[in-house]
């Protein structure tokens, strides 16, 4: 059974819960006021993690797309790669550069083949890729235009587990009991996990000789569907 030890959890009372996106005059999402269709990463920055195996690795993200009506008309994202932000081109392969919007999750899948072998784990490593264009009149969020994905090894923290404790919300605490949860690597000594049993994404540091949480920091609202591996 994997454990690790939390620091007291009442100053998670203060992270922020929800949170409203806006870019210039465009609402990535309103239900107050009239917006246009948008598209847009959900997080612009995330962490992959894979373990080191011969053959390429498959890595699943996102772009997410919101309407005012939730009646997204027929889109489809191109995407490309940030000249800025992209390195170590020959270690992956982006498998499309389009995916039409599912209307049902709002969300257009890419994939990319990560050769983990030839990463260099002494130095960081790093893809970008900018929304380049999109159809069906809908736009692109300029806060939510790119993506950058740090790729890493796995850290031994990273897993499934399942969580037992006390949530201290400010306005529901709650009991968590036996709770399945998903740590995800962030970092050599950091890992992603939702804040309680909310979709909110915190990033937890941690110390490796005690095993002991030393800081926890809010990392924002979690995507509709969380980045996969196969």
């Amino acid at each position: 059974m994997r454990s690790i030890k939390t620091i007291s959890l009442f100053a998670l009372s203060a992270i922020l819960l929800a949170s409203c996106v806006k870019s210039k005059d465009i609402n990535f999402v309103s239900q107050s006021s009239p917006s246009p269709n948008v598209v847009g990463f959900p997080n612009q920055t995330q962490a992959a993690a894979f373990n080191i195996v011969a053959t390429p690795t498959t890595y699943t993200f996102y772009v997410e797309a919101s309407s005012q009506d939730n009646n997204l008309p027929a889109t489809t994202v191109t995407i490309a790669k940030d000249a800025a932000l992209v390195s170590n081109a020959g270690a992956y392969q982006l498998v499309n550069t389009t995916a039409t919007v599912d209307p049902s999750t709002h969300l257009a899948p890419f994939e990319l083949k990560i050769n983990t072998t030839k990463i260099d784990l002494s130095h960081s490593f790093a893809l970008g890729y900018t929304i380049a264009s999109t159809t069906g009149g809908v736009e692109v969020a300029s806060n939510k235009k790119s993506d950058l994905i740090s790729v890493l090894a796995k850290n031994k923290w990273d897993g499934d587990y399942h969580s037992n404790g006390y949530f201290y919300h400010p306005t529901a605490p709650r009991a968590i009991n036996n709770l399945a949860k998903k740590l995800s690597t962030a970092g050599a000594n950091t890992i992603k996990m939702n804040l309680g049993d909310l979709g909110n994404v915190v990033i937890l540091t941690i110390d490796d000789a005690t095993n002991q949480v030393t800081s926890i920091v809010d990392d924002g609202p979690g995507p509709g569907v969380q980045p996969t591996r196969a």
